[in-house]
């Protein structure tokens, strides 16, 4: 059972570890749960007094376990996974106004650039060939 918040009652909080390893078999619920993670470090990150509730999910999520898992997402053939994932390392780049961005950006797997780019090109031809 997971830790309780003490100023939320009796509302569980498991944190990223659950949202992430629960569903590591379904690449399509990772998407949700990461995405879900993703848009709450951006709602975490609009108001100063609400920073103190993000930070321990930023940190868990920049520990070398969990940075590997979110590299390796970048890695697969699952679209909607590699988004998810995109997205959340540029949520957690921009919480808190960048406090972390150095330590987001000394994680992020920079050998995945040149499959980046070849998607980029690929989606570019693709919308050029059909615009015209």
């Amino acid at each position: 059972m997971g830790k309780y918040h003490r100023g939320m009652g009796c509302i569980p909080c498991f944190g990223p570890s659950v949202l992430i390893l629960a569903f590591q078999r379904q690449p399509s619920l990772l998407a949700l749960s990461i995405s879900v993670l993703s848009s709450l470090l951006t709602i975490l990150t609009t108001q100063y007094t609400h920073h103190k509730l993000g930070q321990p999910i930023l940190k868990t999520l920049l520990s070398p376990d969990y940075l590997f898992y979110l590299n390796s997402y970048l890695t697969g053939s699952h679209n909607e996974l590699i988004i998810a994932t995109l997205k959340l390392f540029r949520s957690m780049s921009a919480f808190g106004g960048g406090c972390e961005k150095r330590a987001v950006l000394e994680g992020f797997s920079w050998e995945n650039k040149a499959r980046f780019l070849h998607l980029a090109i690929q989606i570019s031809v693709t919308f050029t060939l059909e615009a015209s």
